[in-house]
Order: structure tokens, then sequence, then C-alpha cells
């Protein structure tokens, strides 16, 4: 069984200065806090994922241009690519950097750092995918930018 952890990374809105940081994080045999264990390409569990975001500062996450971050409605994990002889896995991480709209849709993919340009594309293809309830700022919608970090592991 392949597994796609998602690390729940700071989000930031964009207009803010760069991504922020995340520590790296160690594959063990259960999840560091702040990390879903996720089978390859199944749906992600929503509500673990958004809990570990209200743990987040909001202040933090949004500074003063939202009241609120944008929380997850569905999604899948990133599908794990093969090498080119299609037996072999390709494992690693991605860290991709994306705009939230204010209706809650995924744009704007940045890849901030990969082990491979096979993880950037499945990356890419998951987070295409993903639905939001948009971030508000005094109870209106905004667009905000998340990073979100994937890496792509076997148990």
């Amino acid at each position: 069984m392949k597994h796609v952890l998602l690390v729940v990374a700071s989000v930031l809105m964009a207009a803010m200065s760069g991504p922020v940081t995340a520590q790296a994080v160690a594959v063990t045999e259960k999840p560091a806090p702040g990390v879903i264990d996720t089978q390859s390409g199944t749906g992600v569990d929503k509500d673990a994922y958004n809990a570990l975001i209200d743990k987040m500062d909001q202040g933090d996450a949004c500074g003063e241009d939202c009241d609120r971050i944008a929380r997850l409605v569905s999604g899948n994990a990133p599908v794990m690519p093969y090498d080119a002889d299609g037996q072999t896995p390709v494992t690693g991480e991605v860290a991709i950097i994306f705009i939230i709209d204010e209706s809650g849709l995924t744009s704007n993919f940045r890849i901030e750092r990969s082990t491979s340009p096979q993880l950037s594309a499945a990356a890419i293809a998951a987070v295409q995918s993903w639905r939001f309830t948009p971030a508000l700022k005094a109870g209106k919608p905004v667009s905000m930018q998340a990073r979100q970090i994937f890496p792509f592991v076997l148990p």
C-alpha cells in the first residue's frame, strides 16, 4: 500500500510576503503532529485536516487580511507515480503553494520544492481538485495563499 502524507502547513494571505516555512517531517510508524497519513489517491479526511487548521494561529495565517482561514471541503491525496519501468513507486516530497480563491477553488500552483517532476505533477493534479470554504474577512469571502507539503512514502 502506497501512502501520501499530508503535512498541514501554515497558510497565508496572498498579500503577505513569502511562504511560511514548515519543519521537515520524519516518517515514523505513527504520523507526527500536523501529518495526516492517507493512501495514495484516496480522499483526505477533511475533519482531521480542518482540525489541524483550527490549531494554527489565525493571526500568523491571515494577519489582518482575514478573520478565518479557508477550510477543506473535499479533496484527494495525490496519486503516487511510478518510474518508467511501471514497477517502482517514486518517493520523495513536494511543497506546493497555491491560491484558494473567493469561491473556494484552487489556482496559481507553484512548486516551492520537489524531489521529482513526477511528484510535482501528482501534487498539482491533486490540489487542482481540492475544494474549500473560502477564507473570510468581515464575513465576506476573500482569496488567500496556501502552502501544502506532500511526503510520498511507502509503508
